[in-house]
């Protein structure tokens, strides 16, 4: 994400923009309480569930990162000019 950028993928951003919207309308619209069978959180609990979408990201990025670190690059082997007459085709 630190790569990339933050803003970068719009199509995403909408995304995570309708599904917090789609979720609070759930949550706290009477009329979906009704029909999905949910309450409206408090704030205590709002407090406590915050954090955890960072929490679940900085383990994501940590891991990449771990990932990253452990790679080894990958080096391509040039084709010996004796063999490389070999694989074209002659005319």
């Amino acid at each position: 994400m630190f790569t990339i950028g933050l803003f970068s993928n719009r199509l995403l951003l909408w995304g995570i923009l309708f599904e917090l919207v789609f979720t609070a309308a759930v949550i706290y619209t009477p009329w979906l309480q009704h029909i999905f069978g949910t309450a409206a959180l408090s704030a205590a609990q709002l407090a406590i569930i915050a954090p955890f979408p960072f929490a679940v990201w900085g383990v994501d990025e940590g891991a990449r990162w771990v990932a990253r670190r452990r790679s080894v690059p990958v080096v391509q082997k040039r084709e010996s000019p004796r063999f490389a007459s070999r694989a074209q085709p002659h005319d």
